[in-house]
């Protein structure tokens, strides 16, 4: 997801809160029984999980992935940079 550079803090913060609880609205509608996400932002893992009661299945390190033909694509990532997938029973 993103937003616009000209937003402040506050404002996308409450922009991808809306744009979240839009994805919930819509799997609903669509008679999904979960939503499913992995992510990578700091903000969007915070607002799944803090604000809108994801589940964590998994918070990974994406500069330690390795891939499958053994490179890291990611190695120059900062250590601080994670993958947090998650999932909303709806």
């Amino acid at each position: 997801m993103g937003t616009l550079l000209e937003l402040g803090p506050a404002e996308n913060v409450e922009l991808i809160q809306i744009m979240e609880e839009e994805n919930l609205k819509l799997a609903t509608s669509k008679g999904f029984k979960a939503v499913f996400t992995t992510n990578t932002s700091d903000l969007t893992q915070q607002v799944c999980d803090d604000l809108l009661s994801y589940k964590v299945l998994g918070d990974h390190q994406v500069n330690s992935w390795i891939a499958p033909d053994g490179s890291r694509p990611f190695a120059p990532a900062p250590n601080s940079q994670r993958a947090v997938t998650t999932v909303k029973l709806i």
